[in-house]
């Protein structure tokens, strides 16, 4: 499963052209949005213009029906649950592919992933894996062939480790029942962390003495609080 989201980042269209290069996608169910043609083609310079329009006329989809041009991000409710099912793993496009970074950033796209319960592969920030294992997560190198791939600082060649650990996995996933029971690990973790952080949320509310609730907080769109 791999769900790109808007495509003018490294970490998203050139996957999808990497994939596509392994011939991996048609082992994939795999979204491709191109609206901003000049921010995408730049990170495909191998491609002409011609190459680039024909590529993306062959290879856009988008299976979960995202509104492209409206809200992005897949929340709660927003998202297409049965894509989850089926498949052996998710490869994550995160939001950012930094080489350097204090704190990797982490979305929707990681947690739900674990929420509904698949072992994942992460193109993302430099340390995110390490960032996770920090906070009680397993991350599943330990099954790849390329173990320190979320540590190489060169994107050009993290994204190669990424896309030779999703070809490992894809024609020849071992130790599967060990990965089982390190997905259950992390929805149960998951559901730990989701709990303590509402418990943090309704310790602040309280101090502000708000009759505003934990769903407010996060999904409401008309709660004002949204504003501040």
């Amino acid at each position: 499963l791999v769900l790109t989201g808007k495509s003018y980042k490294f970490n998203r269209i050139r996957l999808i052209w990497l994939l596509q290069q392994q011939s991996l996608l048609q082992k994939s169910i795999w979204s491709l949005h191109v609206h901003d043609w000049t921010e995408t083609k730049k990170f495909l310079p191998e491609l002409n213009n011609e190459d680039f329009d024909a590529f993306v006329t062959e290879y856009s989809n988008n299976p979960d029906n995202i509104n492209i041009m409206g809200q992005m991000g897949s929340y709660p409710g927003n998202y297409d649950v049965s894509l989850f099912d089926n498949v052996l793993f998710r490869l994550i496009s995160e939001t950012t592919f930094k080489s350097v970074c204090e704190t990797p950033y982490l979305t929707e796209k990681t947690y739900l992933t674990m929420f509904n319960k698949l072992p994942f592969i992460i193109a993302g920030d430099v340390g995110s894996c390490r960032w996770l294992k920090r906070n009680g997560y397993k991350t599943y190198e330990e099954y790849f062939p390329v173990a320190n791939y979320d540590n190489i600082v060169n994107p050009h060649e993290r994204l190669q480790a990424v896309i030779f650990n999703s070809k490992y996995w894809l024609e020849s996933m071992q130790n599967k029942q060990h990965i089982k029971q390190d997905v259950e690990h992390n929805f149960q973790q998951a559901i730990r962390q989701g709990k303590t952080n509402c418990d943090k949320i309704k310790h602040t509310l309280a101090q502000y003495d708000s009759d505003a609730t934990v769903q407010d907080c996060l999904i409401n769109p008309d709660w004002p609080g949204k504003n501040f």
